[in-house]
């Protein structure tokens, strides 16, 4: 069964956990990438799809 609604009402407390791990994340990622000069990160973590004809010849392919 999945629920149409939930009633928080009585819920008082404010999620700091979530925040700093936001903020974490958040500086992490920026630390990372070297605030726009480093593309090695996101090629290293992700896949970049190829041209779409199915070769697999995209931006950082392996296959040369």
């Amino acid at each position: 069964m999945i629920p149409i609604s939930d009633d928080d009402s009585d819920r008082t407390l404010t999620p700091f956990i979530d925040y700093l791990l936001i903020a974490a994340n958040t500086a992490a990622l920026v630390l990372l990438r070297g605030m726009g000069a480093n593309d090695r990160l996101p090629y290293a973590f992700s896949t970049v799809p190829g041209p779409g004809d199915g070769s697999g010849t995209g931006a950082r392919s392996s296959r040369q």
